[in-house]
């Protein structure tokens, strides 16, 4: 290899753009889309180039086009002449409707394999937005009928996938937590606010991109704020929950006392303070607006 060229590890190539080992892993063995050098010991190196060609690889993604056709776009730096929109929508379609049919059997051997092939091709913001959010909002509405008639998804099927989604996202936060070293963030649901997944996603995520997260669960009072931001040395804190005006007043005046950003993840986009910042639902535009502010403010 030439001694000129800089050569990264597997790890810094995943927190610089946010793809996962395993799933870096599987696009250069099931897709041949990466060539890593090796070391003597079999460690893998990238170089700039490679990482400039997994964020094609992302745009592409982000665009509609599946990872079993990004090989043949890039080498032709062409788009096939098929809907590729409709190809990549029916294969997020797919997937929605074998994990449908998974929780319907209370089958988790299936419904865990499906979850794992998705986050070894794909990226957790990519799984997150085309399939689990799509998926929970489904699941939430059929919840929802089953109680005024029967339905095919009832609240059991509901509560079966909830507690194997929480599972699996702890276990996988626990897990990647104990080797990043990143900045710390605070994670917590407002007070009276209970549904986290949407939180727990995006701490994820923030992992995914070397971040700490210090999450604080559903429910939490506003004064518990400041003490573990003075512990944890955090440099933001994220909330999740709809502010109410006596709740927008109280977050105003712990705003006050905390010498650091707070975020919230709303789905009231009226709201407006100096106080605190409102995040769009897309995780990548959310952490790029965290990670612009918190660095402005060192």
């Amino acid at each position: 290899m030439k001694k000129d060229t800089h050569y990264i590890l597997i790890g810094e190539v995943s927190t610089r753009t946010g793809v996962n080992a395993i799933t870096l892993r599987a696009w250069e063995r099931r897709y041949a889309l990466l060539k890593p050098k090796r070391t003597e010991k079999g460690h893998r190196l990238y170089c700039e180039k490679d990482v400039e060609f997994i964020e094609a690889i992302l745009a592409l993604i982000a665009e509609g086009i599946s990872i079993s056709q990004v090989k043949h776009i890039l080498k032709e730096k062409a788009y096939f002449n098929t809907n590729t929109e409709a190809n990549q929508n029916y294969q997020w379609q797919h997937y929605i409707n074998n994990i449908v049919l998974a929780i319907k059997q209370f089958d988790i051997h299936k419904l865990d394999m499906l979850y794992n092939e998705l986050l070894s091709l794909y990226p957790i913001n990519i799984v997150t937005k085309q399939v689990i959010i799509p998926l929970l909002q489904m699941l939430g509405k059929n919840w929802r009928k089953s109680e005024r008639r029967k339905s095919e998804i009832g609240i059991a099927e509901e509560h079966f996938f909830s507690v194997y989604l929480r599972n699996k996202i702890g276990s996988r936060l626990h897990h990647e937590m104990m080797h990043v070293r990143g900045k710390r963030i605070i994670f917590a649901c407002l007070p009276n606010e209970y549904h986290e997944f949407g939180l727990l996603l995006f701490a994820l995520y923030c992992l995914s991109r070397g971040w700490q997260p210090i999450i604080l669960g559903a429910n939490l009072p506003l004064n518990q704020l400041k003490p573990v931001a003075d512990t944890t040395n955090a440099v933001a804190i994220v909330l999740k929950g709809e502010l109410n005006p006596k709740l927008q007043r109280d977050l105003q005046h712990e705003a006050n006392v905390l010498n650091l950003p707070i975020f919230i993840r709303t789905d009231d986009n009226t709201i407006h303070s100096k106080s605190f910042y409102t995040l769009p639902s897309d995780h990548v535009d959310a952490f790029r607006q965290i990670e612009k502010l918190t660095s402005e403010k060192i």
